[in-house]
């Protein structure tokens, strides 16, 4: 991930404010059954924290669209990251009995045919890499070409209603394409903004928006898509975000910090032995009615997920300790070279 000095606090807070609801989605919400004969309450439960793997991708763009050097440091930091908690965890596992030794070799390659292959983390491995093409495409376009840029791939691979746009031919809510698409918006809305309303107006629509979704959601709307590249979806993300840019907030030091844990946080809860070990473990709602339900989910994932920061915070000053940036740098500066003196015989 990118360094976090320079980086705004709002911002940061809804990147905090994205991975929790991801976590929480991922571990309570999908589990939880105690409100199941009540609309309301499985309407609460499966649909707080919309579009958050979108908000999660627009956060990206909006803040690496100027990054046009050609660089693998960002891939390899999120690499070594992956392979770090991939096999701290799997030998703990094998420690206890419960893992394979080969699982200590196969966790190593996270982007093979394994079941430590997460579908997000292979889809950002392929935004990074191409990343720094896609910021000097639009560092060469004017705004109204960008705009138009923007529009044509909205209209590849996102979708509303069956047949239009034509995200299902050429898309979906879990590949790279889509993942194009959302960076490419946040670096739009970091370039050239949205269009100036007061605030009410953008809050107003993200309530309505999300009435939509929900009424979707419900099958009271039976024919508006809701996956991560609905366009329906996409208006959630974008107008909260927009919402949170006019956040006014100094540099807050806890919140930047526990932001830049957030990826190691998605890594550690996604990690084949933790899911199957939470999908047995995990408590009970403290009672039965719908906010003991929706309350104790929040109270269970705040705390595994400040756990995960704290062992991320270790994470760091090893890699710090052990000089792992440089490394990530060296390899990056030698494979760069190594490339630009074979196309230059090309």
């Amino acid at each position: 991930m990118a360094v976090l000095t320079q980086r705004s606090s709002n911002i940061e807070l809804l990147r905090i404010y994205a991975m929790f609801f991801i976590v929480f989605g991922h571990m309570w919400a999908s589990r939880s059954h105690a409100s199941s004969d009540s609309v309301g309450g499985m309407l609460m439960l499966n649909s707080v924290g919309i579009g958050v793997v979108d908000i999660f991708i627009l956060i990206t763009g909006y803040f690496l669209i100027d990054k046009t050097g050609f660089t693998l440091v960002r891939f390899f930091k999120i690499l070594f990251e992956v392979m770090f908690y991939n096999f701290v965890i799997v030998l703990t596992f094998f420690a206890l009995g419960e893992a394979p030794w080969t699982d200590l070799l196969s966790c190593l390659y996270p982007l093979g045919p394994t079941k430590f292959n997460v579908w997000f983390v292979s889809q950002y491995f392929a935004l990074i890499l191409v990343q720094p093409f896609l910021s000097r495409l639009v560092e060469r376009m004017t705004q109204r070409q960008y705009a138009g840029f923007l529009c044509v791939m909205l209209l590849l691979t996102s979708v509303l209603v069956p047949g239009f746009p034509w995200g299902y031919l050429y898309s979906s809510s879990w590949k790279v394409s889509w993942f194009i698409t959302l960076f490419l918006a946040g670096g739009y809305i970091r370039k050239y903004g949205l269009p100036s309303c007061n605030i009410a107006i953008y809050l107003t629509l993200f309530v309505a928006l999300s009435v939509i979704w929900s009424a979707a959601y419900l099958g009271i709307i039976d024919f508006v898509e809701i996956g991560y590249n609905s366009l329906l979806t996409f208006g959630v993300a974008v107008s909260l975000f927009y919402i949170m840019l006019k956040v006014r907030m100094k540099p807050v030091g806890w919140v930047n910090s526990v932001a830049g844990s957030t990826f190691a946080v998605y890594l550690i809860h996604q990690n084949h032995y933790i899911v199957k070990t939470w999908q047995l473990y995990m408590p009970q709602p403290l009672g039965d009615g719908f906010w003991e339900v929706l309350l104790s989910g929040f109270l269970y994932i705040a705390v595994i997920f400040m756990a995960c920061v704290a062992i991320d915070r270790v994470r760091i000053y090893l890699f710090e300790l052990c000089r792992i940036p440089r490394v990530q740098q060296w390899l990056s500066d030698n494979i760069i070279n190594k490339v630009r003196h074979v196309l230059t015989k090309i």
